[in-house]
Formats: structure tokens, sequence, C-alpha cells
């Protein structure tokens, strides 16, 4: 008996090498596929789509903005726009990060109905002029400043309302061949106009929009969606009282 069992083992850990299933006729194993599952939306019409990668943004909550984009209508007026970077953190209604046009760059957070800015002199200056940007400045240091919910403030454009606008079809769609981004699969849809612009959606997990390309030099990436993010808070070193002169 001892014998048939170690026979028996062998045959077993033969079959096992061999990528065969001991139980079938010698037939190879199936292999797991590693791949992962797809959510649907690159066979889907372009505008279902995009519709799909609102909703994913919605239900997200928050998500990460980072790269360059031309904001207001500078193609249709005809002038030459600026290019603005940015990098902000937003989560519903709140938000915290930068926003710049080449060395005149503004700090700002959002939260709980309040708004406080951080900026430099540059950005002051185009406000107010050199002299009285540079007072200011004197008296302002590094500190925050609370500023109106009402304000109009440099740069403070980029919300969850205005990401989803960027999305919402504005002209025609058509709808590219999947490919990978990244390395994250997505499918390519591009809103056709005076200002054609592609949007790329993740095509496993949620449908979410993972880039959005347009003319010249303009590109945005999303990033952690969904994430709780500890900068999007009231900073300590806010002055007692807002300065006389707007910022």
């Amino acid at each position: 008996m001892k014998t048939v069992h170690a026979m028996t083992v062998l045959a077993v850990t033969a079959a096992l090498l061999s990528g065969c299933d001991p139980g079938t006729t010698g037939q190879p194993a199936a292999k797991a596929s590693l791949a992962p599952a797809t959510n649907g939306v690159a066979a889907m019409p372009a505008g279902v789509i995009l519709a799909a990668a609102r909703s994913a943004l919605t239900s997200a909550g928050s998500f990460r903005i980072r790269g360059g984009i031309c904001e207001g209508t500078v193609y249709d007026e005809g002038g030459d726009p600026q290019l603005w970077t940015v990098d902000v953190r937003v989560s519903g209604a709140d938000a915290a990060g930068w926003t710049a046009i080449g060395a005149a760059k503004q700090e700002a957070i959002r939260v709980g109905g309040k708004r406080y800015t951080r900026a430099s002199e540059s950005i002051m200056a185009q406000t107010l002029g050199s002299r009285k940007a540079r007072e200011l400045k004197a008296v302002v240091g590094d500190h925050w400043v609370m500023t109106s919910p009402d304000a109009k403030v440099f740069g403070d454009f980029v919300t969850a309302a205005y990401v989803k606008d960027l999305i919402t079809p504005a002209g025609d769609l058509t709808r590219g061949e999947p490919r990978l981004l990244g390395g994250i699969p997505v499918v390519p849809v591009t809103i056709t106009g005076k200002t054609p612009t592609t949007v790329y959606v993740a095509t496993t997990g949620e449908p979410y929009p993972v880039r959005l390309d347009r003319a010249r030099l303009e590109g945005l990436s999303f990033t952690e969606f969904g994430a709780t993010f500890p900068e999007i808070q009231a900073p300590d070193d806010v002055l007692d009282r807002t300065p006389s002169v707007p910022v």
C-alpha cells in the first residue's frame, strides 16, 4: 500500500508540473485571466460615455486636477489666450490649491463657505499697480487673507462645476479606439468645434475622466477620486483683519 500511495503522489505532482489537471484526460488546465473587467463604456455612444464620466465624477465627490488650461472665452473673442497652470484638490464645494500664469501665482482655499487667499506680488500688481502691490505685500507678507466669497479672485475658477462643464458636449462627438493612457485603459471621446477637446474616460472600474486635452498646450489630468484632502481646511496664519486694499 505504501508503494501505491507514493506512486499516486508522484503522478499528481507530475501532472501539476506539466500544467494538466490530474482529474482530466491530460488537457491543460484553464488559466485565470488577470485582465481587469471592463465597465462597458468603450462600446457606448460618445454622448453616453461623457454622461457616464460626469456622473462618476459627481459620485466620487472629490478629485485632484493638474495641468494647463485657458480659462474663459478667449478663443471666441479672437484674443491670444494665456495658459493657466493649476494644481487644485476639489471636494464638493470646497477646494485647496494654486493657479498661476507664469510667475503670477495665487493659492486659494475654499472651505465651509469661507475663502482664503495668499497671492504673489505680481498678482496684486495686476489689480493695484506696482506701488500699491508692493505696499500691500509688505503688510500681508506670507499670511493668508480671508476674502469675501463673492469677490472675484485671480484664478479661482477651478471648481467641480467648472470641470463638469469642460466635459459637457458643445459640438459633434466622435468616439475613438480604446487604448492605454499612462497604463490606464481608456476610450477617447473628441468634442469637435472651435476648440476641439478630447476626453479620455477609464474603461475599467468607475468611468472617470482621467485626462482632457484641448487645442494648443492645454491638458489636464484628473486623479485621486474620492480622496479625503487634509489640505482643505482653514489655515492657521490668517490675518486678524483683512487689509482695506483688495487682493
